[in-house]
C-alpha cells in the first residue's frame, strides 16, 4: 500500500472538520485511508489547536519518551499510577490494549473481553472528551476505574481519533462495543482506518443503553430521522489472518475484485524480537496456555542439570584421552578434546533447529517419523564408518553424523511418548517407559558383547565391516517396522480418519483402532503428509485469487467456521479463529468428498448432515474425537 507525503497539523484539522461535515454521506473513506499516516512530525503543538490538545500531546510525548505511567489527577496526567515497569509491545510482553469508550453503549463487555484476551497487558479505557471533570461527574467513575482512563480531545471524527490514540500510546489492539443487531457505520470507518495503520480492531457485541433505545423509538414514532446506526457498506470488508506459531496478524482489505494485504510493521526493539525468536525455539506452541503452570520451573532446573552434565562430560572426555596415553600436559590431548567436544556441539545445534522446525508434527504420525528417525540414525552410522577413508575431514563427517544421530534420538524420544501413551490402559505411561528403558539397556549390553565378538572375527577387513553394518541396518529397520505395525492409536490423523471415512461411506459404520492399525501405511517422507493435496489451515492469499471469490465463499459458508475451495489441483481449507474439532472433521469430510469428484455444494451438504453421525460412530468404537491431528498449518482467520 502506497504512502503519500505526511500532512501537517493544519491540513489534518482542515480535513477532519470536512470529514465530520460529510461523514453521513461517505460510505467509504478509502481515499483518505490510503494517504493518511501518523508521522511523529504531525504531533507538534500548534496555535490553531486548543490547550487541551497541547496538554495531551505533551503528556503523550512523555509517555513515549519515558515509557512509564505517572499518578493521575484532574489537573495533571491521566495515566495509570504506580506502573514504573517497561510495558512492551510484544505478544508475550506487557503490551498496551485500548478500549474505545462509546457513550451510547455499555462498555463493560468490551473491557472484560480485553482483559480476558490479554491478561498480561495493560488495558486502558480511551475517552474522547475535552471536559474531563464533567465526564467523571456525569458517569460516576470510581477511583479504580478512573486510573485506567485516558482522555483525548474529541474532534468528532472517530476514524481519526482512535488510530491517533493507539499510535501515541503504542497500542496494537483496540476493543469497541457494538449493538447486537446493528453494525454501525462509525465502527466500520474506525475499523477500516485501524486496518490501514496495522492496528487489530476487536468488536465486542454489547447492547444499547435504555435511554438511547427510548430516544430512537420516540424518533421513529414521531417520524423524525432515527439515530440508530446504519448498516455498514459491504463494498469493502476487512478480515484478519493470524499465524498461531509466530503470533503475527495480517489484515486483508477485500473489495470486489482485489484482495489487498495490509502491512503490520513490527516496530518492537531488536532485543524483544530476539527474545520472541528464542521463545518460539525453546517453548512449546501456545505457551503458557498449552502447558501447566509448573512447566517453566521444571524447564529451568532441567536446563541447569543439563548444563552441569555437559561440563562434566567435557572433563570425562579429556580424562579418557589421558587414559589412552596422551600426556596430561600435551597439546595433542587438549586439541583432541576440543575437537571431540566441538563435534558434539555442532550436533546439538542441529538438534535445536530440527526441534524448532518439526515441532508438533511428531504427534500427527508417530509411526512414519519413528521409522525415518531410525533410517537417519543408520545413515549417521555410515558416515562414522567411512571416516577412516577421509581422515582429513574427520571433524566434518563426525559432526554431521553426530547431528543426524541427535536428530534421530530427539525424534525417537518424542514419538516414544505417543507410543507409550497408546499402550497404557491405566495411565501407567511412566511404568511402561521405565520397563522399556530397562529392556533397551539390556539389549544394548548384549549387543555390545556380540559386536565385540563379531569385530574380533572381522579384524582389519574393512569391506567385511561395511557388509556386516549393512546387514545390521536391514535387521534394524525391518524389526522397527514390524514393531510399529503392532501399535494402534486411538487418535484420528489424516490417514486414520480417511480409512474410517472410506468404510463409513460404504457401510455406514467405522472400523476400530485395531482394524485401522492393520491397514495403516508408513508415509514417506513424513513431512509431506498423507493426502498432501488437502491443505488444512491455508492462508487467504493461498485460497482465493479475488475478493469476489472470497465474498462468495463467505456467503456460501455462512455460519460455518471454515472456508473450503479448490485451486491449482489443491483443496484449500481456511479455518476461523474459533474453529472447533467438529468443524475440522466436517472440513476434512467435505474435502474427502471433493477429492472423490463431488461438487462443493453437494459435498458441503453431505458433510454438514453426516459429520455428527460419523463422530458418534467413532466415539462408540473407541476413537478420540476431541483432538484431531490433521497436520493443520498454524494459520487462522477472523471474518
Amino acid at each position: 500500500m502506497s504512502q503519500r507525503r505526511p500532512r501537517s497539523v493544519k491540513e489534518w484539522k482542515k480535513e477532519a472538520s470536512l470529514k465530520n461535515e460529510l461523514s453521513f454521506l461517505i460510505l467509504n473513506i478509502n481515499v483518505h485511508q490510503n494517504s493518511w499516516r501518523f508521522p511523529s512530525c504531525a504531533f507538534q503543538s500548534n496555535t490553531c489547536w486548543n490547550n487541551s490538545f497541547e496538554a495531551n500531546v505533551t503528556t503523550v510525548s512523555k509517555i513515549n519518551s519515558k515509557r512509564h505511567y505517572l499518578s493521575t489527577s484532574l489537573t495533571k496526567t491521566y495515566c495509570d499510577s504506580g506502573m514504573n515497569s517497561y510495558w512492551k509491545r510484544g505478544r508475550r510482553g506487557r503490551s498496551i490494549v485500548l478500549v474505545w469508550y462509546r457513550q451510547n453503549l455499555h462498555n463493560d463487555q468490551a473491557l472484560k473481553e480485553a482483559k480476558a484476551k490479554f491478561p498480561f497487558s495493560k488495558v486502558f479505557l480511551v475517552v474522547f472528551e475535552s471536559d474531563r471533570k464533567n465526564f467523571i461527574l456525569k458517569f460516576h467513575l470510581t477511583k479504580n476505574l478512573y486510573k485506567d482512563v485516558v482522555f483525548f480531545p474529541d474532534s468528532s471524527c472517530p476514524f481519526l481519533d482512535v488510530p491517533f490514540a493507539a499510535y501515541n500510546l503504542g497500542a496494537r489492539h483496540v476493543f469497541a462495543s457494538v449493538s447486537v443487531h446493528h453494525f454501525d457505520m462509525e465502527v466500520q470507518k474506525v475499523r477500516n482506518s485501524c486496518f490501514r495503520h496495522g492496528i487489530y480492531f476487536h468488536i465486542s457485541v454489547g447492547t444499547y443503553s435504555a435511554k438511547y433505545l427510548f430516544s430512537c423509538t420516540a424518533s421513529f414514532v414521531f417520524g423524525t430521522r432515527a439515530q440508530m446506526p446504519a448498516l455498514a457498506d459491504s463494498s469493502s470488508t476487512t478480515i484478519w489472518e493470524k499465524h498461531l506459531r509466530r503470533g503475527s496478524v495480517v489484515p486483508y482489505q477485500i473489495s470486489e475484485d482485489l484482495i489487498r494485504e495490509g502491512k503490520c510493521e513490527d516496530d518492537r526493539p531488536v532485543l524483544e524480537k530476539f527474545i520472541d525468536w528464542l521463545a518460539r525455539i525453546y517453548l512449546p506452541d501456545g505457551y503458557p496456555n498449552s502447558v501447566t503452570k509448573d512447566y517453566l520451573s521444571y524447564s529451568v532446573w532441567r536446563a541447569i542439570q543439563n548444563l552441569a552434565s555437559s561440563i562434566m562430560g567435557v572433563f570425562a572426555t579429556e580424562a579418557l584421552l589421558f587414559g589412552l596415553g596422551l600426556g596430561r600436559k600435551s597439546t595433542p590431548a587438549t586439541s583432541a578434546a576440543i575437537s571431540w567436544v566441538l563435534k558434539d556441539g555442532l550436533g546439538y545445534i542441529g538438534k535445536v533447529f530440527y526441534g524448532s522446525i518439526a515441532g508438533n508434527q511428531f504427534d500427527v504420525d508417530p509411526k512414519s517419523w519413528r521409522l525415518v528417525a531410525d533410517a537417519v540414525e543408520d545413515a549417521g552410522g555410515v558416515l562414522e564408518i567411512v571416516t577412516p577413508l577421509f581422515p582429513g575431514h574427520f571433524l566434518l563427517l563426525a559432526s554431521v553424523a553426530n547431528a543426524m544421530k541427535g536428530v534421530a534420538a530427539m525424534t525417537g524420544t518424542a514419538t516414544r511418548h505417543a507410543i507409550y501413551k497408546s499402550l497404557a490402559l491405566r495411565e501407567n505411561q511412566g511404568d511402561i517407559a521405565t520397563k522399556g528403558e530397562s529392556q533397551g539397556v539390556t539389549c544394548k549390553m548384549l549387543g555390545l558383547g556380540l559386536g565385540i565378538v563379531a569385530s574380533s572375527r572381522i579384524g582389519q577387513r574393512y569391506f567385511a565391516l561395511l557388509s556386516a553394518y549393512a546387514l545390521g541396518c536391514f535387521v534394524h529397520l525391518f524389526a522397527n517396522w514390524k514393531s510399529l505395525s503392532c501399535i494402534q492409536f486411538a487418535t484420528l490423523n489424516r490417514q486414520r480418519c480417511s480409512l474410517a471415512l472410506q468404510q463409513f461411506l460404504q457401510t455406514g459404520d467405522v472400523p476400530s483402532p485395531y482394524e485401522v492399525s492393520r491397514l495403516e501405511k508408513v508415509v514417506m517422507p513424513p513431512w509431506k503428509g498423507y493426502l498432501d493435496e488437502i491443505v488444512m489451515g491455508a492462508s487467504v492469499k493461498q485460497a482465493f485469487e479475488s475478493g469476489r471469490e472470497l465474498r462468495e465463499a463467505l456467503s456460501f459458508y455462512r455460519g460455518c467456521r471454515y472456508l473450503l475451495t479448490q485451486r491449482n489441483k489443491k483443496i484449500l481449507i481456511v479455518f476461523h479463529e474459533n474453529c472447533r474439532p467438529q468443524d475440522v472433521f466436517q472440513a476434512f469430510m467435505q474435502a474427502h468428498k471433493v477429492r472423490s469428484g463431488s461438487s462443493l455444494q453437494s459435498s458441503f451438504r453431505f458433510a454438514k448432515q453426516q459429520t455428527k453421525a460419523f463422530l458418534q460412530k467413532c466415539s462408540q468404537k473407541g476413537w478420540n474425537t476431541q483432538y484431531p491431528l490433521m497436520g493443520s498449518k498454524p494459520v487462522v482467520v477472523r471474518w
